[in-house]
């Protein structure tokens, strides 16, 4: 984690440092799954005392690796064994650090390496909450890396009222289905596969420069920038999804504002649609792309901090939002949120993260419609039902 966001990592290991990490070229992480240091140094034991002992009756590499594998149980192991089994590997990698195997608490290693660690503030905070850290990953929070950077929903026996609670649960469900999609714990029929495996990972987050509360990202400590919700609840298989997308113009701060946003549900039926009056003055309209024209902005007078009110009060605490890099929206909406689809992601054609294919083309390729076709720029309704579509193309077909 710490050579691949260095300065802004949220941990620092105290043994070793970064120097110029922007020179890096490659942050290489080999992970074998199953296999430990002991498994190495126990067949290397057992070489060699199979050829120590090849002309001997009691050659059988079951009754050495046996032998091999006690002496090493009784002897003292530390990560110095390295050099003497992989000799090579140690003169390119000279330094390590001893883990504790994540399969002792039921974990893997890869699932482990993709949580973002937790500070040294989070632990305590973490204990004082739940007591020690092993109650706090039975309520699943260390887990999710996320949760670390969003408002999580209480437990009803951490809040004040159980009865706010069940009213808030009520109203979440009545959200899913409004949707069109219920809580259940199996997968929605129209799904080859959990949607989950579709989001946004916290490390994706940070590397495409969607807004969050970690230092260095956009927002981060920025009053204007706001939850898309006060609380949010664990996302499952069938939480509801919906297409977002903006238009902006260029303002006399020389930086994109918000002048429309439309968002659809998954019947791909408009539940809200806004003109925005930016809190600057507008020098370029953009219209060939944006749509938006002086005409169209004369008599709005709804603000940003506006519908970001009516967003929070429209989406349930667990919607999924899905957009064409949506992160251009949300830092355009100024606002944050944990689950998210990003079309540009999911659907990469070029095998280089940088460099995504367009929303336009997509739809061609995968759905056989044409979109941004006019000369009028781009209808944020049929990108953001676009951008739906090929999720739910994507999780119909199981590709």
């Amino acid at each position: 984690m710490y050579g691949i966001m260095s300065v802004f990592a949220p941990y620092k290991p105290r043994w070793c440092t970064l120097v110029r990490p922007a020179k890096s070229s490659h942050v290489i992480a080999v992970v074998v799954d199953g296999v430990s240091l002991k498994d190495f140094v126990v067949a290397a034991s057992t070489q060699q005392k199979l050829a120590l002992n090849e002309n001997t009756i009691n050659s059988s590499s079951e009754v050495v690796k046996e032998e091999a594998g006690q002496e090493l149980n009784e002897a003292n192991f530390s990560c110095e064994k390295l050099e003497a089994v992989l000799p090579r590997t140690y003169k390119d990698f000279p330094f390590c650090m001893e883990l504790l195997a994540p399969s002792q608490y039921s974990a893997s290693p890869v699932e482990e390496l993709l949580n973002i660690p937790l500070s040294v503030t989070a632990k305590k905070q973490l204990e004082l909450e739940f007591g020690n850290l092993t109650k706090a990953v039975e309520q699943g929070i260390i887990r999710n890396a996320l949760a670390h950077y969003f408002p999580t929903t209480e437990a009803p026996s951490k809040r004040k009222d159980a009865a706010d609670f069940e009213k808030e649960a009520q109203w979440s469900k009545q959200k899913k289905e409004e949707a069109g999609y219920y809580d259940t714990k199996e997968l929605p029929s129209t799904d080859k596969y959990d949607r989950r495996k579709l989001l946004l990972t916290p490390i994706e987050f940070i590397e495409f420069g969607y807004p969050i509360t970690l230092k260095g990202a956009p927002g981060y400590q920025d009053p204007e920038y706001v939850f898309t919700k006060k609380k949010y609840d664990p996302v499952t298989s069938s939480s509801p999804m919906f297409g977002v997308d903006c238009e902006m113009c260029m303002t006399s701060i020389r930086q994109l504002e918000l002048t429309m946003v439309s968002i659809v549900n998954e019947k791909k039926e408009l539940i809200y649609h806004s003109l925005v009056k930016p809190k600057n003055r507008i020098i370029n309209y953009l219209t060939r792309f944006s749509g938006i024209t002086k005409e169209m902005l004369e008599d709005v007078t709804t603000s940003v901090q506006e519908v970001q009110n009516d967003i929070q009060n429209l989406l349930p605490p667990d919607a999924i939002l899905i957009g064409q890099s949506l992160e251009s929206d949300m830092k355009a909406l100024k606002m944050m949120h944990p689950y998210i689809i990003d079309t540009s992601v999911v659907y990469n054609l070029t095998g280089i993260r940088t460099k995504k294919t367009s929303l336009r083309n997509l739809s061609k390729l995968f759905l056989g419609e044409i979109i941004q076709d006019g000369k009028e720029g781009h209808n944020p309704t049929e990108d953001a039902s676009a951008a739906l579509k090929l999720v739910q193309h994507k999780l119909t077909k199981g590709i």
